[in-house]
């Protein structure tokens, strides 16, 4: 065999190693081999902690309030001239029973009266003040949807229905609807333009 056969037979060859060594390392290197990483997801757990807060949350660091809904009025809570309620509360209820029904405040506020200072607990869509013994002194919701507890009217709706639930008023003013007892006043502000209920207060005669 002369040189020239040689070389093309080496050549060949080299040829033939080089397409069998890159098949190899095609097969072995090749996407389909690897397959792609997973990406990460949620557990339940850490999905519930990702959702943004709905109102009548809150995600301030130590207070614990709770959410409620419109059953939590529920029957007997309801307002009428001999128990005067709003919220399921009355005037005078102790702190604790408010803390124990709706849980701490989101915010916590002191506003000076005539009679001394006043502490406000102010929730979702509600207030509550008490006096310097902690009891109740008014109650003030402005929180549309919710039931507060007068027999199926809620903030937000005419007078007319304010009616229908609670009778005919002791005073209406047009811009005002007063249901009166001998120690408390149940006022509703009215938008004249609207015709619709903006806030309802429960507070003691002799409160302003």
């Amino acid at each position: 065999m002369n040189k020239y056969a040689k070389r093309y037979l080496f050549a060949v060859l080299a040829l033939s190693v080089a397409a069998t060594i890159g098949f190899i390392s095609g097969r072995l290197i090749h996407p389909d081999h690897f397959p792609e990483k997973a990406l990460p997801t949620l557990s339940p757990t850490s999905a519930a902690s990702a959702k943004p807060t709905h109102p009548g949350e809150t995600s301030t660091p130590g207070k614990e309030t709770q959410t409620f809904s419109g059953s939590d009025i529920g029957a007997g809570e309801s307002y009428t001239s001999g128990q005067p309620k709003l919220m399921a509360l009355m005037l005078n209820d102790s702190i604790d029973r408010v803390v124990s029904r709706y849980g701490k405040p989101t915010t916590e506020s002191t506003m000076d009266d005539a009679d001394g200072s006043i502490k406000v607990y102010q929730y979702n869509g509600f207030s509550v003040g008490f006096n310097e013994t902690n009891k109740v002194l008014f109650i003030e919701t402005h929180l549309i949807g919710i039931d507060p507890g007068l027999n199926g009217f809620r903030v937000g709706e005419s007078p007319d229905k304010v009616v229908r639930s609670l009778g005919k008023p002791d005073t209406d003013t047009g811009y005002v609807l007063s249901y009166k007892t001998a120690s408390t006043i149940l006022k509703m502000d009215v938008d004249p333009l609207t015709q619709t209920v903006q806030s309802v207060k429960l507070f003691g005669r002799s409160s302003s």
